[in-house]
């Protein structure tokens, strides 16, 4: 069993991933990617290290989960006790290839470079055994016999990327096509069927897509606009039709300087943040002394162009509540679209929300206000 702590530093984490599991299909939420990605890692660095295959287990602690992921140790216990009840069921899809050729194994997880092969798609699970318990600390997740062979037989077709840019992404569909990019952007493109694109995203028994255009709509589109906005590649999905149906996909892949990356960033985290302080001000009106919240409701009343009242409503039906409200008050913004999706919630704590922020990728505002409304809204 592979014990030893291979995450300590949360800064240019490399991850090194085979290319048959990152073309696999595969339906796994956002906790079960990380954990197994990080896990494939220290296995495959393991066996090029040692030249064994060990006995495919891997043991991950909560440190080395919270240090890669930049969570906390409880979020780390939550995750590890989550994928230890759900995991095993969890099945991964892969091409094998019957390579006619050779004699010396039956099948391969590399193409072969000649043309007499043939291709066999297969399914098997992720893991054959998961012990944890909450004394450990740590996960220990035993692969199964197939994904032991796949890792220890490609050590020269792999994809490598920085761990740190799939962090950014919140769904497990964005980091997946996030991985295809890396993989293919020497050549900037790659095409899939409508069918193998289904499979790639682990939704293809979902009648909910069988209609292409359903499924670009609801599950590719999405991933593409976050990779687009937080990553350096701008990926643009072409269809192809036949006899008036869409047949295929095709992604085209472009690399983008890193210089306007962080220009579009900036222009995106201005914009959210213009909306959300001009929601936090109506609480901090409201913080201050009587006198004071009283002259600035009668400014408000005077005002002769409410131009800006118009842009939030929610200032503008709540400005003549009074500072015992101001719970009503937050309520209210925590229900409103500006402010919910990437900040607090309703009846969440204030670690919670601060840990919420880390694990999606979100930024933590600086702002006393916030911290004002955090503490009326959650304090006990």
């Amino acid at each position: 069993m592979i014990e030893s702590e291979f995450y300590q530093n949360k800064k240019n984490l490399k991850i090194l991933k085979p290319n048959q599991l990152i073309d696999a299909g595969y339906d796994l939420n956002v906790s079960e990617y990380n954990l197994l990605t990080l896990a494939i890692n220290k296995y495959w660095h393991f066996i090029d290290s040692t030249e064994s295959f060990g006995d495919g287990k891997v043991l991950i602690t909560a440190k080395e989960f919270s240090t890669a992921n930049q969570c906390t140790l409880s979020h780390s216990y939550d995750v590890f006790k989550t994928c230890s009840l759900n995991l095993l069921g969890k099945k991964v899809k892969y091409t094998l290839y019957i390579d006619e050729k050779s004699d010396e194994s039956f099948f391969t997880f590399i193409k072969p470079k000649h043309k007499k092969f043939k291709m066999l798609r297969s399914t098997y699970s992720w893991l054959d055994t998961v012990d944890y318990s909450n004394n450990n600390g740590a996960i220990i997740l035993g692969f199964s016999r197939m994904l032991i062979l796949l890792i220890g037989s490609t050590k020269t077709s792999y994809t490598k990327f920085h761990f740190d840019k799939t962090k950014v992404l919140t769904t497990t569909n964005a980091k997946k096509l996030y991985e295809l990019a890396v993989k293919w952007k020497k050549i900037q493109k790659v095409e899939f069927s409508v069918y193998d694109f289904r499979e790639f995203f682990g939704v293809e028994g979902n009648t909910s897509y069988y209609d292409s255009t359903e499924f670009k709509r609801r599950v590719v589109t999405p991933a593409i606009k976050q990779i687009n906005e937080k990553t350096e590649f701008k990926l643009t999905l072409k269809s192809i039709k036949t006899s008036n149906f869409i047949t295929h996909f095709r992604l085209l892949i472009e690399t983008i300087e890193k210089t306007n990356i962080t220009s579009q960033n900036d222009k995106v985290a201005t914009s959210k943040d213009k909306n959300i302080n001009h929601l936090l001000q109506s609480v901090t009106d409201k913080t201050k002394a009587p006198g004071t919240s009283k002259a600035r409701r009668t400014n408000n009343s005077s005002r002769k162009n409410p131009k800006e009242d118009k842009q939030n409503p929610i200032i503008a039906q709540d400005s003549t509540k009074s500072s015992a409200d101001n719970k009503a008050l937050i309520r209210m913004l925590c229900n409103n679209p500006l402010f919910v999706k990437d900040f607090i919630k309703e009846n969440e704590t204030k670690q919670a929300f601060l840990e919420r922020l880390s694990v999606e990728g979100l930024p933590i505002p600086h702002s006393e206000t916030l911290k004002y409304l955090i503490g009326a809204m959650k304090s006990k």
